[in-house]
């Protein structure tokens, strides 16, 4: 941070700095946490829990959860999520082992049977046949 910018105010002390809590208040703090101050969860109790936020905030119940308007990005680390690695299986059409996963149609839908394995090379001309391109502005540039 660049000095002399940001200047404090004299006289004014931030948060409890050399400040004691006194009786009264130490007491009512003891109180309000007596409830489960140094007590431990049985098993059984932990695993109930457990059992009760399984799934509380994956996918549809997630807040930032946006269904098939995400990104290819986004996709691509569902199916990642769905299926495992690309790697552990082996190209649809080389039968090498697979690098990527590729979209069949080029929808981006969140239909796990629309993902295929393929290896970069296949990736690459299975793109190309069906005019699937990621353009960059240097491709263009070059293309013009």
């Amino acid at each position: 941070m660049p000095k002399g910018i940001y200047k404090r105010k004299k006289g004014i002390k931030y948060g409890m700095t050399g400040k004691f809590h006194s009786d009264t208040t130490k007491r009512k703090m003891k109180k309000s946490h007596k409830g489960m101050l140094g007590k431990k969860l049985s098993k059984k109790h932990k695993e109930k829990i457990s059992e009760k936020h399984k799934g509380m905030h994956t996918e549809e119940k997630n807040c930032n959860w946006k269904g098939d308007k995400a990104s290819k990005g986004a996709m691509h680390f569902w199916i990642i999520g769905q299926k495992g690695k690309a790697s552990e299986y082996k190209c649809k059409y080389c039968l090498k082992q697979a690098r990527d996963w590729a979209n069949v149609d080029h929808t981006y839908k969140r239909i796990l049977e629309d993902y295929i394995p393929l290896c970069r090379s296949c990736h690459s001309k299975y793109d190309i046949k069906y005019n699937n391109i990621n353009h960059t502005p240097y491709t263009i540039k070059n293309k013009i």
